[in-house]
This record gives C-alpha cells, structure tokens and sequence, in this order.
C-alpha cells in the first residue's frame, strides 16, 4: 500500500459532528454563560443591598442623581423604596399643605395665603398643631410677628423647644407642622429648617423623624406683613437694620457667629469620636 494511505487505515475512527451534536455545543455554552451572568448578578445585587448609605440633613433623599451613575440609579430604585415614601415616620403621606418654588431648592415653600389658611384652621382635621417659628432677632420680633409665632432666633434655643421633648401628634391621622421664617425668609429661616432636620435625624434612625413636615414661608415676614397686617400683632414692620437698633443688631449677630462657631467644633469632635 502507498504510505500514505497505510497511515489513514490505521488511524483512529473520528465521527463527523452533526448539526445535532453543534446545536448541543451551542446550548451548553449559552447555559455556562446564562449561569455565570446569573451569578454576577446575584453579587452585583448583593453589592447594591449591601451599600450603607447614610442621607445628609439638607437632603433626605438616599441616592441623588448628580452623585451616582444613572444605571446605578436605576438600579437603586428597584432596590429600594421610593423616597416619597420614607420621608414620614409611620405612613407615606404626602405633604398636606401646596408649596412652591423657593430659593432654596431642597426646602418646602408655602405662600402667605397658605399660612392664613393654616392659622385660620383649615386643616384642623388632619393637624393637631402648627408652630410658626419666627426666627428673626428679638427686637424685629417685638416690633411686629405674625399671631401665635415663636420667636427662636438662635439654634440652642430651638433644640431645647423642639428637640428636648418632641411635640407629637396624639393619634396618627394627626400631623404636627413647623413653619419657619425671618424677614425676607432668605438665610435665617432656612437655616434654622436645615438645623432641625439636620438633629430629627440624628435622634432617630432613618427614616424616622419627630417632625417629618418642615416648611419655610416664602418672602418672609416682609411680604405677609403688607398683605395680612391684621394676621400680626403688633401690626407693624421693624426691619433688622433699622436705625434704632443697630447695637441690638451687633450683639445678636456676634452671638450668631459665635454659637455657629461652637457648633462647628461640636460636631467635628463628635464625628472624630466615631471613627
């Protein structure tokens, strides 16, 4: 026999694959790939639930979509539960009164006439109580507020009211609101909103609060006033640079500055504490 043809007879016999035996091939490489796809979705899932995230004061919202990629995102609010409805301590309850627009986008804003409507006791039926937090230095304070208003013009002051003894609705299908404001409702106010919000959440795990419902009344005292002058008492307007009391306005804003400086280092030890 030729060479050749004496090393193909005694070569070993090798079945021709048939389309049968491909498409098998093919089935069991497309399980290996479903099955490992699986199973980095399930560490990837794993990952995700894994994250401990903690929301800031300013912003309750767990994962905002400037910080994160937009998959991650996505990915997130299937993971977890909407932020409408972690907001409130026991129900996911919308906000009961209209807002609006305001400077600060982070903030509820309601309008003069929403005020008016909540102190007139519209919605008595669904609050047990309202504290209009009028957060402007005491001599502004004294020369016209709104009826009813607090006057809580430094931070100590509002913890110790609002925080030491939380006040509480009696029933669940009762709220209690905290209205912020200052004159123009521009930084005083708000930043008295955030500082409160900034301790429920310290004081409660999320996302439980004391006061779920915080708002700031838009332009302040100084657009009420004009508008609803018999809402306040004494019916008048004494701006924070007034003439007579520049002295008064000194001394309160050294204690400001100073109060916020001790509150600075406070919170720095406190968190140096947890590392």
């Amino acid at each position: 026999l030729p060479k050749g043809m004496a090393s193909l007879l005694t070569a070993p016999l090798v079945r021709e694959n048939s389309m049968e035996d491909i498409d098998s091939v093919c089935l069991h490489c497309e399980n290996s790939l479903l099955l490992c796809t699986c199973a980095v979705g399930c560490f990837m899932n794993s990952w995700f639930i894994k994250l401990d995230f903690s929301p800031t004061a300013c912003n309750p919202w767990p994962c905002p979509a400037e910080a994160a990629p937009l998959w991650i995102e996505n990915k997130n609010r299937l993971l977890f539960s909407q932020p409408e409805e972690t907001e409130y301590r026991f129900s996911s309850q919308p906000f009961l009164l209209a807002t609006v627009e305001g400077k600060h986008q982070d903030l509820k804003y309601i309008t003069s006439e929403v005020m008016v409507s909540v102190l007139s006791g519209k919605f008595e039926h669904l609050v047990e109580r309202t504290l209009v937090i009028d957060c402007r230095y005491p001599y502004e304070f004294e020369g016209g507020h709104i009826k009813g208003a607090l006057n809580l013009h430094q931070e100590e002051e509002v913890e110790r009211y609002l925080l030491k003894k939380p006040i509480t609705p009696s029933s669940p299908d009762k709220r209690v609101l905290l209205i912020f404001h200052c004159e123009f409702s521009s930084e005083r106010g708000p930043r008295m909103c955030r500082f409160v919000r900034e301790r429920d959440r310290m004081l409660n795990q999320y996302p439980a609060l004391f006061y779920p419902e915080l708002y700031v009344l838009k332009g302040g005292y100084k657009e009420f006033f004009p508008r609803f002058q018999k809402e306040c008492e004494p019916q008048a307007y004494r701006p924070m640079d007034h003439e007579d009391f520049k002295e008064d306005f000194r001394m309160f804003r050294l204690k400001s500055r100073t109060w916020a400086g001790e509150r600075s280092k406070r919170d720095f030890y406190n968190r140096m504490k947890k590392l």
